[in-house]
């Protein structure tokens, strides 16, 4: 507040002395109020910054007082994201924000969010397994008893992430033990399949393999007798059978007589002829498939 006063005067005389009072308002600041993405620049009065606070600019007015302007800027932080978690099966691919990915990882994306801003969300992949692999198998011996284990160890064994379910189930004609393992017995030749599934957060993997499993049928070849052709009654022969030279090794051998009695020693007969006549001794080697063709030799037993 002011006063102004004015006293006239001339050569003469001095006048009445008149006052004003001068009130003097001054220009109230203006404010203006900038948000920008954290990271971004911006502008006012046509200058630019970076970080966040308060710019204060002064200017004369047309009244010649001061004019005042204010800006105040605050950075909005990036927005992030719980992380978003994937299943997928091997050979297959995800696709997340226009981005397709194939392997177990972790992959932040920066997406735009409503205000404009970064918006930061990361995919965590899991890429599941679930092989099924069967090592070739062996033979199927013969006989009721017969046994064979079969192989997968060879297949996926390692849960992808805790909580993940590995199975496995065979099927087959002759499974005896051992069906939802990875090396069941078996007792039938015939295809026999493993399927091996994985299971994690609703999503299910599968893979299958298949072997086929044989058994050994053959017999031992017809072996080889020799003795004597032209014994007598009352007397006594003995007979040797040897072994076939190739094939399935003979396990035991099963001996018949006409015209005499015997007893077995080994590999070895002994007979005692009890009838005149035409004889025979014959032999078959035998393994669990059973016995082969028979070695026979014609005999003819004198009177003694």
């Amino acid at each position: 507040v002011a006063q102004l006063c004015v006293t006239p005067s001339n050569d003469c005389a001095t006048g009445t002395t008149i006052c004003k009072t001068i009130i003097s308002t001054p220009i109230a600041p203006q404010f203006e109020f900038i948000t920008f993405c954290f990271g971004d620049t911006w502008t006012c009065q046509g200058q630019t910054f970076s970080n966040p606070g308060q710019q204060t600019f002064v200017y004369d007015s047309w009244l010649g007082c001061d004019s005042t302007r204010i800006c105040v800027a605050t950075a909005l932080p990036p927005i992030v994201m719980p992380p978003f978690q994937a299943v997928i099966c091997q050979g297959q691919s995800y696709n997340f924000a226009g981005n397709t990915y194939n392997a177990t990882g972790g992959y932040p994306v920066t997406l735009v969010a409503a205000n404009g801003c970064d918006s930061v969300v990361t995919l965590i992949l899991l890429v599941m397994q679930a092989n099924a692999v069967i090592a070739p198998p062996g033979v199927l011996g013969c006989g009721g008893n017969s046994t064979l284990v079969l192989n997968g160890s060879g297949s996926t064994t390692t849960p992808a992430a805790s909580g993940a379910v590995l199975a496995y189930s065979w099927t087959g004609p002759g499974i005896v033990s051992g069906g939802n393992t990875l090396n069941p017995t078996i007792n039938l030749a015939g295809t026999y399949t493993l399927t091996v599934t994985q299971t994690f957060l609703g999503v299910t993997c599968t893979s299958q393999a298949s072997v086929t499993v044989t058994s050994n049928i053959a017999v031992p070849n017809q072996p080889t007798v020799a003795g004597p052709l032209s014994p007598c009654t009352g007397g006594t022969s003995t007979y040797t059978v040897t072994p076939p030279a190739s094939g399935p090794a003979p396990t035991g051998y099963t001996w018949t007589v006409t015209g005499g009695t015997f007893t077995t020693s080994g590999n070895t007969i002994t007979v005692t002829w009890t009838a005149a006549g035409a004889g025979q001794v014959c032999v078959t080697a035998n393994n669990a498939c059973g016995p082969g063709p028979a070695a026979c030799l014609a005999i003819t037993v004198g009177q003694g």
